[in-house]
C-alpha cells in the first residue's frame, strides 16, 4: 500500500501519524511525505491513500484543494483535521466534509478506506451527505 502523508509533520499532533499509519496497514505499507502535493504530479508513484494532516482550517485554498483532488482521483483521500480545525466543520472547509475526521476517528476511517481498497466496502462518495458519512464509519 502506497500512502502519501501532506502537512506539517513536525507539529506535535502529527509526529506520530507514520508509524501509526504503519500499524493500522497491516501490510507492507510506504510512505511518503511533504508539504504539498507535488508528488501526485508525475514521477510514477501512485499513492493508495492520501492522508492531508490539516494543521488549520485554512492551511489550504479551495482551489487548492480542487486541484489536489483532481491529480488523484482513485486514490482514497481522509483529511485529518487537527486541534484548531474544531469549528471547521461548521464555518467551512476548502475540503469536501465526507473526507474530514477528527483525530479519534482517524484509526476506524482508516481502516474502512484499506477495506474500501481490498473490495471489501463500497466507497464513500465526495458528495456524500452527513448520514451517509456517519453510516460509512460506523459500519
Amino acid at each position: 500500500m502506497n500512502v502519501l502523508i501532506v502537512g506539517q509533520l513536525d507539529r506535535k499532533e502529527f509526529l506520530p501519524l507514520p508509524e501509526r499509519i504503519t500499524a493500522l496497514a497491516s501490510e507492507p505499507v510506504e510512505i511518503r511525505t511533504g508539504n504539498d502535493f507535488v508528488l501526485l504530479h508525475g514521477g510514477g508513484w501512485n499513492p493508495d491513500v492520501i492522508v492531508v494532516a490539516l494543521s488549520h482550517p485554512d492551511e489550504h485554498s479551495e482551489d487548492h484543494a480542487i486541484a489536489a483532488l483532481a491529480a488523484a482521483p482513485l486514490a482514497r483521500w481522509i483529511v485529518l483535521l487537527g486541534e484548531w480545525c474544531a469549528s471547521a466543520l461548521r464555518t467551512g472547509l476548502p475540503w469536501p466534509h465526507p473526507l474530514c475526521v477528527f483525530e479519534d476517528e482517524f484509526d476506524r476511517r482508516f481502516e474502512t478506506e484499506r477495506e474500501v481498497l481490498r473490495g471489501r466496502h463500497d466507497p464513500l462518495p465526495w458528495t456524500a451527505s452527513r448520514e451517509e458519512t456517519v453510516a460509512f464509519d460506523l459500519g
